[in-house]
């Protein structure tokens, strides 16, 4: 009598023992990572608890470090545009000069640090993780945040339109004794309030100054 082994299901069984091993490490190693991510996201954080992450500016205002009121207090006293800028409103060889504060433009000191806090403060760990690291390393520049008040403008609009407007008055003859009278008549005119406005608001979002007609 014969005999054979089989030995067919242990060569199977020997690649498919080595791909469970190397998925096995794998998902091993994607946890220790995830793990060392957090673990990075909770210290940084913790390290810099309250404050604004090293390397973060607004409106060019370094920011690093600083709590958030105090962010809007540096960036109120550097931010200078809506008091310092110069926008010219002119008709015709009559010209106004304002500033952005009085045309209602201003800037919000507080949104502008409560932005720059929340700078790699949100999305997931990993999300955070490159934020963060993204403003440490290249540094990041966020946009100061303004508000317009349109009723302010919407004012200061009306005080020139009061100097400017007139009313349209059409040509008369009348009969004075044996004179005759002619009262020549004026062609109308008014600002155009909203369209002002909107001319005013895309010049304000350059933070420069210009000229509106």
């Amino acid at each position: 009598m014969r005999s054979y082994t089989s030995t067919s299901s242990t060569a199977l069984s020997r690649p498919f023992d080595l791909l469970t091993q190397v998925m096995a490490s794998l998902a091993a190693g994607l946890v220790i990572f995830l793990v060392l991510v957090f673990a990075l996201v909770l210290g940084y954080s913790a390290y810099h608890a309250g404050q604004i992450y090293p390397g973060i500016s607004a409106a060019g205002v370094d920011l690093s470090g600083m709590k958030p009121d105090q962010a809007a207090a540096l960036l109120a006293e550097q931010v200078e545009y809506p008091v310092e800028g110069r926008i010219l409103l002119r008709d015709g060889d009559k010209i106004w000069l304002a500033s952005p504060s009085d045309l209602g433009f201003y800037l919000d000191p507080q949104a502008s640090a409560m932005a720059a806090y929340r700078f790699g403060r949100r999305g997931g760990p990993v999300s955070r993780l490159a934020s963060q690291f993204q403003a440490w390393y290249y540094g990041t520049s966020l946009p100061a945040q303004f508000v317009f008040d349109e009723r302010r403008a919407y004012q200061y609009l009306q005080d020139i339109a009061s100097q400017t407007d007139r009313p349209t008055i059409d040509a008369s003859l009348s009969v004075d004794g044996v004179d005759v009278v002619v009262r020549p008549g004026q062609i109308g005119r008014s600002l155009d309030i909203p369209a002002t406005i909107g001319l005013l608001r895309d010049q304000l979002q350059t933070l420069r100054d210009g000229e509106i007609s």
